[in-house]
C-alpha cells in the first residue's frame, strides 16, 4: 500500500486507525491533484474488510474544493463542549499515510 494508482489516477493511501473501540477503522486513497475518495475501505478490530467502495473510472475532470485536514477528526462537537461520556471526540481517529 501507499501511493499506487487507482481508476488509473495517482493515488495516496491513509489509514484512519479509531482510538476507542466505538469506531470503524477505514483505509482512503485519495487522488493526489484533487484530493478526490477514489477507493474507502471500513475495517473492523482486527483490521478486515467488512465494506469496500471504489470508483472504477474518473471520466471528466470536476472543480473540487476539499477542506479535508487529515489528522484532525470532527466529531460535530463544538470546541469546549463535554460530551459527558470521557471520550475525545475532538479527535476519534489517528490518521497516518499508508506504507
Amino acid at each position: 500500500l501507499g501511493d499506487e494508482l487507482v481508476a488509473g489516477r495517482p493515488s495516496s493511501a491513509w489509514v484512519l486507525e479509531p482510538r476507542d473501540a466505538l469506531r470503524f477503522g477505514y483505509r482512503v486513497w485519495l487522488e493526489r491533484q484533487s484530493g478526490l475518495v477514489l477507493k474507502l475501505q471500513t475495517l473492523d478490530r482486527q483490521g478486515q474488510v467488512l465494506e469496500q467502495l471504489s470508483l472504477q473510472a474518473r471520466q471528466r475532470e470536476l472543480p473540487l474544493a476539499l477542506g479535508l485536514q487529515l489528522g484532525h477528526g470532527h466529531s460535530g462537537q463544538e470546541a469546549g463542549q463535554e460530551s459527558g461520556d470521557g471520550l475525545d471526540h475532538a479527535k476519534p481517529f489517528q490518521c497516518q499515510k499508508m506504507k
